[in-house]
């Protein structure tokens, strides 16, 4: 829509608006005495000369307007209207990461790979049960250690979470019966890919049977490992190792950081069942290390009570030249914990 102005003399301006309003004010009182609705004689006939204004009719304004007929084009600068200004929505972000399963081939060996087909869910504050999920792909799950390609096995996103939103990441179990895995507290943005695994049972029972420590089955496990480099777009060659150290696993996760500490708050009243556990390489039934391993830095926690989102534990780090920072957790019944923790 453009609308145009043009300069009129006082004259002009005046007679136009006194025909206009002789005009307007006839047919005004027709409507009136001839069955507008006001109750007026239906017979009634008024001619034109009856109608008298009492004098002109001038309208108050900063400066002069023509009133230009209908059809008649105008001369003026435009004057351009801009289109409705669109509020951005709430900010939301793509969570990523990758689930690796750890199950048992012998009384003392496991064997670790990405796992697909793996139900992923998030839960947290500000989040409905249910609405942030996806599946781990199963693109190329059966020779992912061959291919000199970025592993996809396992891989997820799950897209339209609320920024800024404090959350922790859910796997289910291997199968009925099996334990599922919640990861540490996050938030949503700032942690750049969620790594998660999940422990068959029977692997954990035998550890467990190893160590001698009863375990309540109404208390949680943590099982938590430090690290210095997480990789999502590994990549492994068979035979060269400068693609990636060693094995295919570690491709993903190396740099694992031995003579750390663990301190959890609030501290456990059972400190003999729920001690911190550092992994031993060397002996994976010796339960006497005092820090970690620099070959697998895992620990573990037994018998940890149930602690909920609102209420989560804090895990502290302490080693010599590398800062590492805290981290919150919640822990369930039967369930396992995963906590990776890097500088």
């Amino acid at each position: 829509m453009v609308i145009k102005f043009k300069t009129l003399n006082n004259k002009e301006v005046k007679m136009k608006i006194l025909m206009r309003s002789i005009l307007f004010l006839g047919a005004f009182l027709y409507l009136v005495n001839c069955g507008g609705g006001g109750g007026g004689k239906e017979d009634a006939d008024v001619s034109e000369g009856d109608v008298q204004p009492e004098g002109e009719v001038e309208i108050q304004h900063d400066g002069e307007v023509e009133v230009v007929p209908d059809g008649e084009e105008v001369e003026g600068d435009p004057v351009e209207i801009s289109d409705p200004v669109e509020t951005d929505g709430p900010s939301t972000v793509t969570i990523k990461g990758q689930v690796w399963k750890y199950t048992r081939m012998m009384e003392t060996q496991y064997y670790v790979e990405p796992a697909g087909n793996m139900e992923v869910t998030l839960t947290g504050e500000g989040i409905t049960p249910g609405t942030f999920s996806a599946t781990t792909s199963t693109e190329h799950c059966e020779d992912w250690w061959d291919l000199g390609a970025p592993f996809k096995c396992g891989k997820f996103e799950i897209s339209g979470v609320p920024e800024g939103a404090k959350v922790v990441a859910r796997v289910a179990g291997l199968g009925e019966g099996e334990p599922e895995t919640i990861s540490k507290i996050f938030t949503a943005g700032e942690e750049p890919f969620v790594l998660l695994v999940v422990i068959e049972k029977a692997l954990i029972d035998a550890v467990i049977n190893a160590w001698g420590i009863p375990v309540s089955a109404s208390n949680g496990m943590v099982v938590g490992i430090l690290a210095q480099h997480l990789n999502p777009d590994a990549t492994y060659k068979p035979g060269d190792n400068t693609t990636c150290p060693e094995t295919p696993s570690s491709c993903v996760l190396s740099g694992f950081i031995g003579e750390a500490t663990v301190e959890i708050s609030p501290a456990s009243s059972l400190p003999e069942d729920n001690k911190v556990i550092y992994f031993d390489s060397s002996d994976y039934t010796n339960t006497g290390r005092t820090n970690t391993d620099p070959e697998q830095s895992l620990f573990f926690v037994l018998n940890a009570p149930p602690r909920s989102f609102a209420q989560p534990y804090t895990i502290s780090i302490t080693h010599a030249t590398l800062n590492i920072p805290s981290a919150q957790y919640t822990v369930e019944a039967e369930n396992v914990t995963y906590l990776l923790l890097m500088p």
